[in-house]
């Protein structure tokens, strides 16, 4: 990169790039026909060694091990294996719109997505059984639990039939490699939500991010500290769906689709195709979807088709890639997301929705789950997986980040003795900012691009 307006030459820095397994989550021949419960069990077969370990770790008294719900015996203290479901009243269900008593009203979601409620109730089941759980001898609660999650659970079958729960165990963060040391700084930039096309966006404030990246925005420091960003992430929604009704209105009152209305519908396309034409001219990027963008809706999200971007294509500097996304960046192992996973364990749990510290304990307990997807398929829309769950963590990220969040966070945990840096990246049409990131040191720092329209 050369700042045209300092007396100094700056070259941007370079990083080792290297995909991860992705392979799991492109979809090939997608099939639709099989039924969701399989994914149940591939899930419960790929971590039940991983949290059975775990729990003779934690409990090593004199307790029975229990590997079927069937083999259970009653008013034994012992240990259970399965999967969790939570029967939630106010969750959505489509059953519930087609009621045979059309008197009965439909649960409304409260203004804060969430789906706890006092009457909720939490299931224990695997291949042979399942059990309702009891809570009342312990300092848990069903709020504290997410459909999906593969759990031990220690305690008593009651006379009543439930089990009374006295503890539980999940599988535990999984094995990570100790990555090489860096010996200079350099940094990879995170963001998300750039929405083009929304009415509440300020154009000014995208082309000042530009003029950064590109290091035609302030003085000689600023030029060097721009260079040491060697890459950009983009995590989802880089279009907004703002119009969509609109458009729709139109394709009503006329079966037609006219040359104008497919320009329409194709502006914010064309405008994200210039977006990231402007950006890869200086700096290498990876490009995730998201909820707002023109791909598939279930999990995981399959690349931008290159059609829809046939400017920034062409640059192999570009990589369209799935969400969720993994990468290695100088020797830093790199899970990423668009953040639909965090949102929907929001609703899940009495989790405050705007409170990153909560969305950051949330990621922090998708590593201790070894689940990337926990609600999927429950109430997180996902791929009928029949032979294996992709959402399973084999190794645990260095760098676990979330895009779409309220506000930046970020959270520094230990696992094996090596760090492990969970980040929010906020949406940037509504913030303003970005994050940096420091492959050496594994801080961040966020940046926020301000356009001040008082005066």
């Amino acid at each position: 990169m050369n700042g045209a307006a300092s007396p100094g030459v700056f070259y941007r820095q370079t990083v080792d790039y290297e995909e991860g397994n992705n392979s799991c989550f492109l979809l090939q021949s997608p099939i639709y026909s099989q039924q969701y419960s399989q994914i149940y069990f591939c899930r419960l077969a790929a971590l039940r060694k991983e949290v059975e370990s775990s729990a003779r770790s934690k409990w090593t008294g004199n307790v029975l091990f229990v590997d079927r719900l069937l083999h259970l015996q009653q008013g034994v203290d012992c240990v259970i294996f399965g999967v969790l479901y939570k029967e939630m009243d106010l969750k959505p269900s489509i059953l519930k719109e087609y009621s045979k008593n059309p008197a009965e009203p439909v649960p409304v979601l409260p203004v804060r997505p969430s789906f706890t409620s006092d009457t909720d109730t939490v299931i224990l089941e695997d291949e042979t059984g399942r059990i309702r759980l009891n809570f009342e001898n312990c300092s848990f609660g069903a709020d504290t639990f997410l459909t999906g999650t593969v759990i031990a659970i220690k305690g008593q079958e009651t006379p009543s039939g439930d089990f009374s729960v006295d503890d539980i165990c999940f599988p535990g963060i999984p094995s990570l490699t100790i990555p090489y040391s860096l010996e200079n700084d350099v940094f990879v930039m995170f963001v998300s939500g750039i929405g083009l096309g929304a009415t509440w966006n300020i154009p000014m404030r995208e082309a000042m991010f530009l003029d950064f990246i590109s290091g035609k925005l302030g003085n000689e420091e600023d030029y060097r500290f721009c260079s040491q960003i060697a890459h950009l992430f983009v995590l989802g929604n880089l279009l907004c769906d703002v119009g969509q009704e609109t458009l729709m209105k139109k394709l009503q009152e006329q079966q037609t689709v006219n040359a104008g209305q497919q320009f329409f519908n194709a502006e914010h396309l064309i405008s994200a195709d210039r977006f990231l034409t402007t950006l890869l001219s200086t700096i290498p990027v990876t490009l995730l979807p998201g909820e707002m963008d023109p791909t598939n809706f279930l999990l995981p999200q399959q690349p931008l088709h290159p059609c829809l971007l046939p400017s920034s294509s062409k640059y192999i500097s570009l990589r369209r890639v799935t969400n969720p996304y993994q990468c290695q960046v100088n020797g830093r192992n790199i899970l990423a997301c668009s953040g639909q996973n965090v949102d929907d364990a929001c609703r899940y749990s009495k989790f405050d929705w705007n409170s990153v510290e909560d969305r950051l304990l949330i990621m922090e307990n998708f590593l201790n789950y070894r689940h990337l997807c926990p609600t999927a398929p429950d109430t997180l829309p996902c791929y009928p997986y029949y032979e294996e769950d992709p959402f399973v963590l084999k190794e645990c990220p260095h760098i676990f980040v979330a895009g779409n969040q309220p506000a930046y966070g970020t959270r520094l945990i230990e696992s094996a003795g090596t760090k492990v840096c969970l980040l929010c990246v906020p949406d940037f049409s509504t913030t303003g900012q970005v994050v940096l990131l420091n492959l050496r040191t594994l801080t961040s720092q966020v940046m926020e691009f301000m356009i001040d329209l008082s005066s």
